[in-house]
């Protein structure tokens, strides 16, 4: 609430200087007045708007078009403020009100916060602020309150209504106030009364939303749950008792009393609270306050201003205590101690040992600390021992601006085990952290060494170090790359060091590194990268993140052996101008395929809400494969990337004495639909023609065509050796609101590298692609040689009915005869049911038992009924494989000879039986198998007359690898037995 009172005393001001004001304005003045005043309450960190000020000389005033503004632009908008008063009320030194009312007030953001550190208020305070006058304000509202996500964490509108009464402290306070959402159900009520002359305090704070509400979202409660909090008191500070009922879901409460009551020459302050706070800690120390929680404890606060704590405060829970205890004396000498323990019995927190000081002077005490904790196990991971130490103390008075507080400390974590693979690889089990230096009374730290050690990194900082100011630098040394493979997502290896020097302001979200680092040996699972660094890679230059979460780069230069990027520019909130170039001397050293120099400009420019792209890159003179190049370019322009993108990409040059010509034009209509236009290549005999247009409805209409005499001119653009001929159409259509489709090839002859096909025709037609897939006509291929092996006769032929297609498929592929016959349905989800499958060859037959089905929707393939018969044998499988894995599959009798179809001439012979129960992910699969094979005999064992083997075996899958346990037995008593 403290966040929405903000904006009210500015607005109030504004007010106030408008009354003022109007003693010495004409009503033909109001502009000159709104400006007058606007520049009265501006600074150099806040800047106030005014549109007009109305009735400055009537006693029903308002002023319209408020906008207050900061560094990142404005953050408070009012339509407008109306004042109703009695002017004649001055005379008695009342500012009296009778009604204030806001028009609709807008909370864009939260405001900056001011570079200007707060007065000192160390000397003696009154409770209430001194008026010149008496404020009573006997109706105020907002109509409408609408407060930005980035204000609370969620949008919400509000209205507001009360009532104020602040006089001299003698009179006290009298304030009312009442809050509902407009949006969503919630309201908040306070009443606030103090009248000091009898020392008679009222505080009632009431106010309870649904889940997903301003409490839960501004507090980050974990699952947003409904909040509901009262909390009431009334009562003479001598005889004060309130009560608290807070709950947030139905895991979390708190309940309990506070009570101030005199006691002789001072008064008590009683605290007696119980709570279930488990669900709302952060999870990693969860377990702390796992179960209930209850502080409970007295505070004497002293009329000669000591302060003791007579029996200590206790926070409790079912794994560990919190124990303060120790006074202030009248003097201003400090004497508190801290101590937390373990309660035995904790199966999170096995030991636990804190013991902490805080001595001498009020104003320039010395605080130490020691930690010793061990058996700790949470659900972030385990660690075996904690041990730590701290000491701060100041050189002066904490008062004086020249004051720095010493502060030296060190800890040590051993046995470290984190629950994530990934970073408990990068950060090992053992760690160390030291740091000494010193810091100013305002909290900026300036450290002399700050450092933390790993396994497999160091890191050390020095420098100013606080959330408003940061200027320091910072080295790290990570001596094998290898330990971050797992966070990188793949192999990585090498050394790197780095130096930053680091300069900006945290807070407002500007912060600059320079930086200079280096990499060697580096090697990872992407080899054009590798061949660029050649294992090597310096970065050097600056970086820096903007106000408004922008971010900019100046002469960034990332070189390795063989390449280099550099990255200048700014992505700022309001403007976008960002390049980046990169530069390959000889292409060759990545791709022996290329020979020559390469270039690569990149550019972004506008703003964040509309953006242009652009693209250039550059060949010079040099070899595709074995044919000469010249000025090859590719450009390409794209405008308004995050809105009706409309973007056009061009290709020329010359290749092998042939003109190579490209382009295209994309753009997105307002209605959402597409058009891709000017599509075209061409290079000696080869041309690529087309457009397309795709409606609001993802419905296309437009041709593609290809054809190439001699598909060995494109050989050097596809950096593979191509040869033969290839005529290609694809056409887009739409019929019945459906979509359409026909596609048809020929080729008599054409190799891919060192694969061949012949006689290739495609005539296909899909009628309503995206919904039944209705498919009908032909693709054929006389022969292939595809990886080595021999493929003839290829034919599938489709033919479609109102509902489904019927597919037929034949073919002859290493050595076997191949036939199947099944039914496609559109779905959604596509359904194909197998009607049959044969496959025979040298002395082998694999035919289908029964027919199947095999279903494929948005999370991958269902397989009902799977079974083929494998000679006397059957091979089975069924279940869902996706992003989930739920398969089960299982042999019987499956004759070993049969292995003959997969790789021929093994002559293996026996017969196998298992099973297998498949669960968890395709990169993590989990399950259980078992596997037995009897009589086993390979032609080398039939050579050298050795026995049949039988073999049983069985194991786990996890953790992407599998358990073992396997008996061989080689008869007459011989068995092995291997596990693992």
């Amino acid at each position: 609430m403290a966040k929405l009172l903000s904006p009210l005393k500015a607005l109030a001001l504004i007010a106030l200087l408008a009354l003022c004001a109007s003693a010495y304005a004409a009503e033909s003045d109001k502009g000159m007045l709104a400006d007058l005043i606007s520049r009265a309450l501006s600074s150099p960190s806040m800047k106030v708007s005014i549109g007009a000020v109305d009735g400055v000389l009537s006693s029903d005033a308002s002023i319209s078009d408020i906008v207050l503004s900061d560094r990142n632009g404005p953050w408070l908008k009012v339509d407008k403020v109306r004042l109703v008063w009695n002017r004649l009320a001055l005379f008695s030194r009342r500012l009296e009100v009778d009604q204030l009312t806001i028009g609709h007030m807008q909370f864009l953001q939260r405001p900056a916060p001011s570079d200007t550190p707060p007065p000192d208020n160390s000397g003696p305070q009154s409770i209430l602020p001194e008026l010149p006058l008496k404020v009573i304000i006997k109706q105020f509202g907002v109509q409408e309150l609408s407060l930005g996500e980035p204000v609370v964490g969620v949008a919400a509108r509000l209205s507001i209504s009360g009532k104020a009464t602040l006089g001299p402290p003698s009179e006290g306070l009298d304030l009312t106030l009442t809050a509902q959402r407009l949006d969503a159900p919630g309201d908040f009520k306070a009443l606030l009364t103090y009248v000091p002359a009898t020392d008679r305090l009222t505080l009632n704070v009431n106010s309870e939303e649904p889940a997903g509400g301003i409490f839960a979202h501004l507090a980050n409660l974990p699952g947003l749950p409904p909040v509901k909090l009262a909390f009431n008191g009334a009562g003479a500070l001598d005889n004060f008792t309130a009560k608290l009922d807070f709950s947030a879901g139905a895991d979390a409460w708190a309940n309990g009393e506070v009570v101030v009551a005199r006691q002789g020459a001072g008064r008590q302050l009683t605290l007696d609270l119980n709570s279930r706070l488990e669900g709302l800690a952060p999870g990693v120390v969860q377990p702390v306050f796992a179960g209930q929680t209850a502080l409970k404890g007295d505070v004497r606060f002293n009329d000669d201003s000591s302060i003791a704590l007579p029996g200590g405060l206790h926070l409790v829970s079912a794994a560990a205590r919190l124990d303060f205890e120790g006074e202030k004396s009248a003097t201003g000498l400090l004497d508190f101690k801290v101590h937390a323990g373990a309660i035995p019995g904790s199966t999170t927190v096995g030991k636990l040992d804190l013991n902490a000081s805080i001595n001498g002077p009020l104003a320039s005490p010395t605080i130490e600390g020691a930690f010793d904790a061990g058996e700790i196990r949470v659900e972030q991971g385990s660690v075996d021992r904690v041990t730590a130490s701290f000491r701060a103390s100041p050189n002066g008075p904490l008062t004086e601006e020249t004051t720095r507080v010493l502060f030296e400390g060190q800890a040590k974590v051993n046995g470290l085990a984190l629950a994530d693979p990934a970073f408990a690889q990068a950060v090992g089990r053992d760690l160390t952290l030291t740091m000494h230096g010193s810091a100013s009374s305002s909290g900026e730290a300036t450290f002399d060494a700050l450092e933390l050690a790993a396994p497999s990194f160091s890191a050390q900082y020095s420098g100013l170090l606080s959330p408003s100011k940061i200027r320091g630098k910072a080295n790290i040394v990570a001596r094998d790359l290898s330990r971050f493979s797992l966070l990188a997502g793949g192999t990585l290896k090498g050394e790197a060091r780095i130096a930053a020097d680091l300069d900006g302001a945290p807070r407002y979200g500007a912060l600059s590194a320079t930086i200079d680092a280096h990499a060697t040996r580096v090697a990872t699972n992407f080899p054009m990268f590798d061949r660029a660094t050649g294992g090597t890679l310096d970065l050097t230059g600056a970086a820096r993140l903007t106000p408004g979460g922008g971010f900019a780069f100046s002469d960034l230069l990332a070189s390795g052996q063989h390449a280099s990027a550099r990255l200048n520019g700014e992505y700022g909130r309001d403007k976008v101008d960002l390049g980046a170039r990169i530069e390959i001397p000889e292409t060759q050293a990545l791709d022996p395929r290329v020979s020559g120099k390469a270039e690569v400009a990149a550019a972004l420019s506008g703003t964040p809400s509309d953006l242009t792209a652009a693209l250039k890159a550059n060949l010079g003179e040099g070899r595709l494969l074995d044919r000469k190049t010249t000025g090859i370019a590719l450009e390409a322009l794209a405008n308004h990337v995050t809105g009706l993108i409309d973007a056009n990409a061009s290709l020329f040059g010359d290749v092998d004495g042939h003109a190579l010509q490209g382009s295209m034009h994309v753009a997105k209509h307002d209605d959402g639909g597409w058009a891709i236009d000017n599509l075209g290549l061409s290079l000696a005999s080869a041309r690529l023609s087309g457009a397309l247009a795709i409606g609001a409805n993802n419905l296309a209409t437009g041709d593609l065509s290809f054809s190439a005499t001699n598909l060995d001119d494109l050989s050097p653009l596809v950096l593979t050796k191509l040869t033969g001929a290839l005529q290609a159409k694809a056409s887009a259509s739409v019929a019945d609101g459906k979509q359409a489709l026909a596609v048809t090839a020929n080729s008599d002859r054409m190799t891919i590298d060192t694969n061949r096909l012949e006689g290739l025709k495609v005539d296909l037609k899909v009628a309503d692609l995206w919904g039944a897939k209705i498919i009908s006509g032909f693709a054929q291929l006389a022969r292939a040689e595809v990886a080595g092996q021999s493929i003839t006769g290829v034919k599938l032929t489709a033919t479609g009915s109102a509902s489904a297609s019927d597919l037929e498929l034949s073919g002859n592929a290493r050595g076997l005869s191949i036939n199947a016959r099944g039914r496609l349905f559109g779905g959604p989800p596509t359904r194909l049911e197998l009607a049959s499958f044969a496959a025979q060859g040298g002395g082998q037959r694999i035919t289908l038992a029964a027919p199947a089905t095999v279903t494929y929707g948005g999370d991958g393939l269902d397989i009902k009924n799977l079974t083929f018969l494998v000679g006397a044998g059957r091979l089975s499988l069924s279940g869902h494989s996706g992003s989930m894995l739920a398969l089960r599959a299982s042999a019987a009798a499956v004759p070993l000879t049969a292995l003959d179809l997969v790789s021929p001439g093994l002559g293996i012979s026996g017969v196998a039986d298992g099973e297998a129960t498949i669960g968890g992910t395709p990169g993590n699969p989990t399950g259980e198998w078992r596997v037995r094979l009897q009589r086993v005999v390979a032609p080398q064992m039939r050579n050298l007359g050795l026995p049949a083997l039988d073999v049983a075996g069985s194991g786990r899958l996890a953790g992407g690898r599998t358990s073992l346990d396997a008996t061989i037995n080689a008869g007459t008593g011989n068995v092995v037995r291997v596990t693992g």
